[in-house]
């Protein structure tokens, strides 16, 4: 009998069958399987990947890891849909043992910088991301998602550069762009700020993002009824951006417009911005 066959039938236990309807699944997923060889497998997890039938994916890939562990083919899959179902723990583990089998191949270090980031681990994901660099200096997504997490862990001088190779290869550079001038803006660059955002927004005119930080770089060069413009514009883009209610709002208590600056402080604490409720209580009692 065919190994997979007989694991498949091994586990149609008394124990297991709590339920008619589950009987039933777990019969047609046997019939599905037994004779099917790993290339089948692999083939049919694909499929079934493609079709978003995430469960049954999972289910033929683990099929093919039972019978051979050291399948990175498999593994790697898995672990792509685990982080799909949002199974992080998982992903990794699978990323874990793919790269122990393999330590040559970028896409399985990539994909496990992605679940790494995703789960709060920024240095993991930077290294991660820095080896699909070292293995495949081309990897121009690589060097995207390595700016983004360094900017997580606040090494903004350390971004910069990879963002400058993503502008050099036109890849996303709206999004590299908006980076970049965000970074600048923290270095008090603000003019430099200004620029590299404009670029960001005729890319992509409609990120409340970027208009908000135009707006606090416009901020930054004194440029008052600029930055108000775009504060404006942010907020009719995305009428539940605290931040940007809560620099609108201190933009007009300083230009004499308390009571409009008072309404976006108190809608900015409304929507949970941090610091509103201590600018209410000072400016607004």
């Amino acid at each position: 009998m065919h190994n997979i066959c007989r694991l498949e039938i091994q586990k149609l236990k008394p124990g297991n069958m709590k339920t008619i309807f589950f009987l039933l699944i777990q019969i047609i997923t046997v019939v599905q399987i037994c004779g099917q060889s790993i290339e089948d497998l692999l083939r049919m997890g694909l499929q079934m990947a493609d079709r978003k039938d995430y469960q049954g994916a999972l289910h033929a890939f683990s099929r093919v890891i039972e019978v051979e562990p050291d399948n990175t083919f498999a593994l790697f899959h898995r672990g792509r849909l685990r982080h799909e179902t949002d199974d992080i723990e998982g992903a990794i583990e699978d990323y874990d043992k793919a790269i122990a089998i393999d330590s040559e191949r970028p896409n399985i270090y990539y994909n496990r910088g992605l679940v790494r980031s995703s789960a709060g681990d920024y240095s993991g994901a930077i290294e991660d991301f820095s080896t699909v660099i070292m293995l495949n200096p081309s990897e121009i997504a690589a060097y995207y998602h390595r700016s983004a997490n360094k900017m997580y862990i606040e090494d903004y001088k350390g971004a910069i550069p990879d963002l400058d190779i993503c502008i050099e290869n036109k890849f996303l550079r709206s999004s590299c762009y908006l980076s970049r001038g965000v970074i600048k803006a923290y270095f008090d660059d603000y003019e430099g700020a200004v620029k590299d955002i404009n670029i960001a927004i005729r890319k992509n005119n409609k990120s409340a993002e970027a208009f908000f930080q135009r707006g606090y770089a416009y901020q930054g060069c004194e440029k008052y009824r600029k930055a108000n413009r775009d504060y404006d514009k942010a907020i009719r883009l995305d009428k539940e951006f605290p931040k940007a209610y809560y620099f609108r709002g201190l933009l007009r208590i300083v230009s004499g417009d308390a009571e409009g600056g008072c309404y976006d402080l108190t809608r900015a604490d409304e929507l949970g911005f941090p610091s509103a409720l201590g600018a209410i209580m000072k400016f607004c009692r």
